[in-house]
C-alpha cells in the first residue's frame, strides 16, 4: 500500500512539473514562430523599397523621350501604370511613403534605403 501510495504520489508530481514545463516550451515557441513571421514580413518590406529604388533610379536615368518604351520592359505594377514621368516618380515616392509607413507599423528596423 505504501509503496503504490508513494509511486503514485512521484508520478502526480512528476506530470504537474512535466506539463509546467511543457507549457512554457509551447509559449517560447510561439514566440519564436511570430518573431519569425514578423522578420519575414519585413524582409519583404525591404525587397519591395528596394525595387522602388531600382524604379526610381532607372526612371532618373532615363529621358522622358524613352520612358513609353521603357515602360514595356521594367515591371511597375505594384507602383505605377503611368506613362508620364512626373506622375511616374510621384507614385513611386507614395508607394515608397506606403511601405515605410507599413515597415513602421509591423516594428520593422529603419530602411537603410531611405531618400
Amino acid at each position: 500500500m505504501k509503496k503504490t501510495l508513494l509511486v503514485t504520489l512521484t508520478s502526480v508530481s512528476a506530470m504537474i512539473v512535466m506539463s509546467g514545463c511543457m507549457k512554457i516550451v509551447i509559449v517560447d515557441d510561439e514566440e519564436q514562430i511570430n518573431k519569425t513571421a514578423s522578420q519575414s514580413e519585413c524582409a519583404t518590406l525591404e525587397k519591395k523599397l528596394a525595387e522602388v529604388d531600382a524604379f526610381e533610379s532607372t526612371l532618373n536615368s532615363t529621358r522622358a523621350f524613352h520612358l513609353e518604351e521603357l515602360g514595356y520592359t521594367i515591371t511597375k505594377t505594384e507602383i505605377t501604370r503611368s506613362t508620364n514621368k512626373v506622375k511616374m516618380l510621384k507614385d513611386a515616392k507614395k508607394r515608397r511613403a506606403e511601405l515605410q509607413a507599413e515597415q513602421q507599423e509591423n516594428g520593422c528596423p529603419a530602411s537603410t534605403t531611405e531618400k
